[in-house]
């Protein structure tokens, strides 16, 4: 029974490990394809939003089928599962396109 009682956090912090954060990354554009800065992207599904930079692109936490929501609800898309990716790969991308 006391090996059980000493196996209980190394297997906590397994489950912990594989349970990481989801975003979407994406570039929101006029109709006229200029990008859209400053432009708030709300998460109806958790309630968080974020805002777009000067370039359009934004970065959000998302999960599969969530919907995000822009233009006072004028537009919406439901995040399919392989559009998320973690942070980490999302920034080393970004990296990646400026050099």
């Amino acid at each position: 029974m006391k090996k059980i009682y000493l196996l209980l956090p190394f297997a906590v912090t397994f489950l912990r490990a594989q349970n990481s954060q989801l975003y979407y990354s994406g570039t929101f554009l006029t109709p006229r394809d200029k990008a859209q800065n400053f432009l708030k992207i709300y998460n109806k599904s958790s309630g968080i939003y974020e805002m777009t930079n000067e370039k359009g692109s934004a970065i959000i936490a998302a999960k599969p089928y969530d919907t995000l929501v822009w233009n006072n609800g004028k537009n919406n898309l439901v995040v399919q599962s392989y559009h998320l990716r973690e942070l980490k790969s999302i920034v080393e991308g970004e990296i990646k396109m400026k050099f």
